[in-house]
């Protein structure tokens, strides 16, 4: 949450940030996660000058050799990565469940939602968040079959909500 037991330059597992060649390098900090806080702390965060990383994925069968939240677990790394670079993020609970039409229901294991569902989803974390004083998203997708559903929320919020600043990445 806030790298708790990191100090002197030095990261959880004891290194330095140098390379063996002796260059230096940032060294990660654990990221800050939403749903680790409490609504004191997030109240003194001072949302208005972070931007929240929220994590998109899918729940769907990979075949017999990985799990189901694998999309989601990419997702929430890539964030967790970011936000431990960069005081100014907070990562959001991820979107774990997405469009996973394309998969069927051959093998067991998928979850899906329509387009019109993970993008009015999507919608919701925005207003919510800002509630809570945050107004800058950016959406990290693991999944290509939320791409559609993605594109149509950023799309709309930049309408309806010009006082929000959203955007997602694959």
């Amino acid at each position: 949450m806030f790298a708790p037991g990191i100090s002197e330059g030095r990261n959880a597992s004891g290194h330095s940030g140098v390379h063996s060649r002796g260059e230096a390098r940032p060294t990660p900090t654990l990221a800050m996660r939403w749903g680790e806080l409490t609504s004191t702390q997030i109240a003194h965060l001072g949302l208005d000058r972070r931007v929240g990383l929220v994590p998109v994925g899918a729940t769907e069968q990979h075949g017999p050799h990985l799990p189901t939240d694998t999309d989601t677990r990419v997702a929430q790394a890539i964030c967790d990565a970011a936000a431990g670079r960069c005081d100014a993020t907070i990562v959001l609970p991820p979107i774990a469940v997405g469009c996973s039409l394309g998969h069927g229901t051959t093998f067991p294991g998928t979850l899906s939602l329509f387009p019109d569902e993970l993008a009015g989803l999507v919608i919701r974390y925005a207003e919510w968040s800002a509630l809570s004083g945050l107004r800058r998203l950016i959406f990290v997708n693991a999944h290509m079959g939320n791409a559609a559903s993605l594109s149509t929320a950023t799309d709309r919020l930049r309408f309806l909500r010009p006082d929000l600043k959203s955007t997602w990445i694959d």
